[in-house]
């Protein structure tokens, strides 16, 4: 497991940046961040290989790639299709038994990227894609924060009417993610890093437990600090003991 870290905001938004032989009716599934909606492949149930493609308008910088809700057993992913180049850490999986994969990389600036999709876990079933993070790595945390210090929760956006009988009916919106995280002794370098960070006011993509490989947790939810204050310290009163502070991460509404 890597430390924790913001990503950019997915850097896929648009369907005019999708190509794909199939499935082209359900393109606005792969970014709009409910899992439960699913980009698939329509009529291709086969074993044949078959492939979608994320077009950027110009030379853009990407380091990481990530795979949520899906249901790929072997698949790889590649850039610019005209030469298929293979990025730093080889993306080619054939085995995978997990649905949500994470990839990162050398930062490499791209035209496109390519998601080969060979084989469904399985057989006879379309290709499924419930979110396609395509971005670039903006702050990787110079420490986890504690157990202690790190409150994770899903808050549920919901209606309740009370009845004419007393009863209750409660009508569900959504479920959004927020976290609690207080950092403890950390550097003055990590410290500005994250004030710029703060400072940018910008959406990103928060990854709790970034792991690489078959056991990520497929956490991933686009954020903006919900804290009003940037509020970093002097630990113990101590110029030695680096920087303590608290923030507060709220996931952002939906596309």
């Amino acid at each position: 497991m890597a430390n924790m870290e913001f990503l950019r905001a997915n850097l896929l938004n648009t369907t005019t940046m999708i190509r794909a032989s199939t499935g082209t009716g359900t393109f606005a599934y792969a970014f709009n961040r409910n899992n439960d909606l699913s980009y698939s492949t329509v009529g291709h149930t086969t074993n044949t290989s078959t492939l979608i493609s994320i077009e950027f308008q110009g030379p853009t910088v990407i380091s990481q790639l990530l795979l949520l809700n899906h249901n790929l057993r072997q698949f790889r992913a590649f850039y610019n299709s005209t030469t298929a180049s293979v990025f730093s850490t080889d993306i080619n999986t054939t085995t995978n038994s997990q649905s949500s994969s994470y990839f990162a990389f050398n930062s490499v600036t791209v035209n496109s990227v390519q998601i080969q999709m060979d084989r469904a876990m399985t057989a006879d079933i379309e290709r499924r894609i419930g979110e396609l993070i395509v971005t670039e790595r903006r702050l990787r945390w110079e420490v986890n924060a504690s157990h202690q210090n790190f409150k994770p929760s899903i808050k549920r956006a919901r209606v309740i009417h009370t009845m004419p009988d007393g009863g209750k009916a409660v009508f569900n919106i959504a479920n959004k993610y927020q976290a609690k995280v207080k950092l403890e002794f950390i550097s003055s370098t990590f410290t500005s890093n994250l004030e710029t960070v703060w400072n940018e006011a910008q959406a990103l993509v928060f990854v709790p437990y970034p792991t690489i490989g078959s056991d990520w947790n497929g956490v991933a939810p686009e954020t903006v600090f919900a804290s009003e204050n940037f509020d970093f310290t002097y630990a113990e009163n101590s110029k030695t003991q680096g920087y303590t502070g608290d923030f507060e991460l709220a996931e952002t509404p939906s596309a």
